[in-house]
Parts: C-alpha cells; structure tokens; sequence
C-alpha cells in the first residue's frame, strides 16, 4: 500500500543533486489579493500565481514494490473545483515517491478559505480517496510594504 506522509503548499521547490533532498522556499498559509476577478457565470476564474504542491508518500510493508496514481482537486473560497491530471506514482525502485505539482493560478472567487485536495488511488480502476487537505487563506486587500 501507498502511504501519504505530507504535502505542503509552496512558491518554488528545489532538489539538491547531491544529497536528494528537496528544500521547499516561501510555504503558503496566505495570500493578499488586491482584487479578485469578475465571476462569468460558472466558469472558474484562475488568478495567475504559480505556486507548487510537493507531497512525500511512501510504500508499506517497505519491501513491497507498489504503484499508484496522485491528483489535485483545487476548491475555489465559494467552492468551485478543478481537478488536475494524475499524476503515476512508481514506487517498484525505491521505497519513498515527491511529487510535484506545478500549479499556475489558483481558483480565486472571493476572500475566504482556499483549498488543494490532494487523492490517491491505487490502479486506474480504482477509487480516488482524499489524503490531505491543504487550506490557504485568501484575504482582500493590499500588502504591507
């Protein structure tokens, strides 16, 4: 089985090519938007904000090589949601798997509770099951210099 150990939500990830470990650079608990979009309709507005989510999962029993899928379901404050493509998680090599999500924009409908779901499944056919839920909180307003 694949285990979920933690995600974190983050401007920018690195991975030194000597140790193999990530650093994670300015992890998000908030945001300041000066102004959000007019809603049209339905649609979900993205406020362009590259950010990313990296999430450490890990294989059990540690000698079982496992294989799995990951994804990002992204809820807007007013609950509006968009959802990435899975990503394969290959654990059959090594007993630890990041990934990565590289993220463009955020659904901004409003000040409130951002969320970034993070789900697993173990095969295509398989169930997606929620691991984590990692909030932002979006406020209005400007910045302090």
């Amino acid at each position: 089985m694949i285990r979920h150990v933690w995600s974190v939500l983050c401007t920018k990830s690195s991975i030194d090519s000597d140790t193999n470990n990530i650093s994670l650079f300015e992890i998000l608990e908030q945001i300041q938007v000066s102004q959000f979009p007019e809603p049209a309709g339905d649609a979900i507005t993205v406020v362009p904000m590259p950010v990313e989510l990296v999430s450490l999962w890990t294989r059990e029993p540690v000698g079982e090589p496992q294989q799995g899928e990951c994804r990002l379901t992204m809820y807007s404050p007013r609950g509006k949601s968009l959802s990435s493509p899975p990503q394969v998680m290959d654990l059959s090599k090594y007993r630890r798997f990041r990934s990565r999500f590289q993220i463009p924009g955020l659904p901004l409908d409003g000040p409130g509770l951002c969320e970034v779901e993070v789900q697993f499944r173990g095969g295509s056919e398989a169930e997606w099951n929620t691991v984590a839920r990692v909030p932002i909180e979006v406020n209005q307003g400007i910045p302090a210099s």
